[in-house]
């Protein structure tokens, strides 16, 4: 026979308005450090994945042209001097007849001269007008670097240092394009014998 005190339960049974077992604040943090790393992890696979398939499908081809603008180095031989150079490509690409806005001269000398093109001054090509970013100052969509003649070596050669990516393409391959033409353009006016060779790098 059991006998029960006044106001006690049975063996087994919470009393009524009795405490819940309650979950520490530790494995609460814990689970929550545990999502944020999930949601981390996840997220970095999902642009891994979408990078791929930008690179390979969607934008293939802005992507193989990516590739050939910022995979080789032109090279031109050539009789000029440095001060001759640098004059033909102030000529051709900065003069006010340039027509090539966002090319700014980041860094110029007798060695090298080194460009960044913003797109706070957006080309205009295919008729489609581009509108002002915000990009923060300093920051280029690309920067291509000019190396000029020296004593032992009478070649102009042209190249891009680095450029912006989105989802694994440049952003302003167009313009990249444009800048090579316009900088073949400006060494062939400058001197019409200038040979020119591609080499990878």
């Amino acid at each position: 026979m059991i006998c029960l005190l006044p106001g006690a339960a049975p063996a087994g049974v919470v009393a009524a308005g009795g405490a819940e077992p309650e979950i520490s604040s530790t494995v609460i943090w814990l689970i929550i450090i545990g999502v944020v790393v999930l949601i981390v992890l996840l997220r970095m696979l999902w642009n891994v994945f979408w990078r791929k398939a930008n690179q390979s499908v969607f934008n293939r081809g802005d992507y193989a042209r990516q590739r050939a603008l910022t995979g080789q180095v032109w090279s031109y031989s050539t009789k000029m001097d440095p001060a001759s150079v640098r004059a033909g490509l102030s000529a051709h690409l900065l003069g006010p007849q340039a027509e090539y806005p966002g090319l700014v001269t980041l860094e110029e000398n007798d060695s090298v001269v080194r460009y960044g093109f913003t797109k706070k001054f957006r080309l205009n090509l295919g008729g489609v007008a581009g509108s002002i970013s915000e990009i923060s100052a300093g920051k280029y969509e690309f920067e291509a670097v000019l190396t000029l003649p020296a004593p032992g070596n009478d070649s102009v050669s042209f190249t891009f240092a680095r450029w912006i990516e989105d989802d694994g393409v440049a952003r302003e391959v167009e313009a990249m394009e444009l800048l090579v033409d316009r900088v073949d353009a400006a060494i062939r006016a400058t001197d019409p014998s200038a040979r020119l060779v591609l080499r990878e790098k």
